[in-house]
């Protein structure tokens, strides 16, 4: 039997960090008048509250470079009428990849009237190569957990 292992060569770079966040998920545009799209409040307020974070972990530093390995690990406190017995997989809303996605857009840079304001800690998702989200129940509360390597 053939085992499937992944092999790195020592990553350089990496980011590691916990929010203590209920984690939501990437909101659907709304459209306006004239068919003009905007992201709803909500989200752009969740987004802001993660990129805030983001930048007091990763500060002014450069963005990370080459294909990049991403764990998502989103938990979510437990309710008191449920029973205590360790992480249960959460199968309600939000969907992992809308976790995903609002993670990796507040991961980006930051960028106002065509400036780029914070370089992020990733410049694009588009180098993320392996993407993992998982998500469950917790009796430490709300958190959402973020990992990065870079293969560079």
């Amino acid at each position: 039997m053939l085992i499937a292992q992944r092999v790195m060569y020592g990553p350089t770079h990496e980011f590691r960090t916990s929010v203590p966040i209920k984690p939501k998920g990437q909101g659907r545009p709304r459209f306006g008048r004239g068919g003009h799209a905007y992201t709803p409040e909500p989200t752009r307020a969740y987004n802001n509250a993660l990129r805030d974070h983001f930048k007091k972990t990763w500060g002014d530093r450069e963005a990370l470079t080459g294909a990049l390995i991403v764990r998502i690990e989103a938990e979510f406190q437990l309710p008191k009428s449920a029973s205590k017995k360790g992480r249960a997989h959460h199968v309600q809303r939000p969907d992992v990849d809308n976790v995903a996605k609002a993670a990796l857009d507040a991961l980006m840079p930051e960028v106002r009237k065509h400036k780029i304001i914070w370089p992020g800690v990733i410049r694009d998702d588009a180098q993320v190569v392996e993407l993992t989200v998982k998500k469950y129940w917790s009796i430490a509360g709300n958190y959402l957990h973020v990992f990065i390597w870079s293969t560079e």
